[in-house]
């Protein structure tokens, strides 16, 4: 597919710096140069300089920016700002066409997240159309020229969820039980494609919260000590069929069992050899 580069077109670089352009150049592929005309498109409109309310977006998202040292969105906010021209006025709708655009560019977990958040839509994101997407963009813009001050959002927010609290978790329930199904197949999908990417950032969480995490748990632990012993113990006590040797144990011994031979108990998981005994309800 033969495509002009976006640094050699005249119009973007009245618009955009060299920088940035060359960027995208380097990322530009013949699934994603779509996308990336429209993004410039919306970035581009004279709306956004005249907009009363507005968000200052950066147009290489901070994302791009992780590498080893720089792991998460404070680490990499600096180096995003101190980018040539990458900071740009956008109003409050096209900054939500902006994020949905560089979602289809880049498909990756920092900007699905970003996008979902800022539709704040019931509806999958992954099943969102342009169309609903430009519903809820203007939805969005006018409610946002509202003179209303944050707390006050928060209190008409409260009473509204009062007000519709069992019209509201009724609502739940049926579209959590009519995508129950779809949710699982999706993330089973999802994890495969993203394996590494998903893992990558647990750890990150991990490392960056690490002694928070630590003294929660030992926080927990202290005050949940009788609680947790007796849960281990009758946990513990199950009964389970050991598919090795071929008789009943408990799940402690199985467990004990695997820890001394590994080679043979490899694919065996001892909860999954629980046997689960039927009680008589009569």
């Amino acid at each position: 597919m033969l495509r002009e580069k976006f640094t050699e077109n005249s119009i973007y670089s009245q618009f955009f710096s060299f920088e940035v352009l060359d960027y995208f150049d380097s990322i530009c592929t013949d699934e994603n140069y779509e996308w990336i005309v429209k993004y410039f498109d919306v970035l581009m409109k004279k709306e956004n300089e005249m907009a009363e309310k507005f968000n200052m977006h950066h147009i290489r998202p901070c994302c791009t920016f992780k590498d080893k040292n720089h792991k998460n969105r404070k680490q990499t906010l600096s180096i995003a700002n101190n980018f040539n021209g990458n900071i740009l006025k956008l109003s409050i709708y096209n900054h939500i066409l902006a994020h949905y655009y560089l979602w289809k560019i880049f498909d990756n977990w920092d900007l699905r997240n970003a996008i979902k958040n800022m539709c704040s839509s019931t509806k999958q994101i992954n099943k969102l159309t342009e169309i609903e997407l430009i519903e809820i963009a203007k939805f969005k813009e006018e409610y946002s020229k509202e003179s209303m001050t944050k707390e006050q959002i928060k209190e008409y927010g409260k009473k509204w969820r009062n007000e519709n609290k069992e019209t509201l978790a009724e609502k739940s329930k049926e579209r959590y039980n009519k995508n129950k199904k779809h949710k699982k197949e999706y993330d089973k999908e999802y994890y495969k494609n993203h394996k590494e990417e998903i893992l990558q950032n647990v750890k990150n969480n991990y490392e960056n919260n690490k002694e928070h995490i630590l003294e929660y748990h030992k926080e927990y632990s202290k005050k949940n000590k009788k609680h947790i012993n007796e849960y281990v113990r009758e946990h513990n006590s199950l009964m389970c069929y050991d598919p090795i040797a071929h008789n009943k144990c408990k799940l402690k011994a199985l467990r004990t069992r695997k820890y001394r031979h590994k080679d043979k108990y490899q694919n065996i998981n001892p909860s999954e050899c629980i046997i689960k005994i039927e009680q008589d309800l009569n």
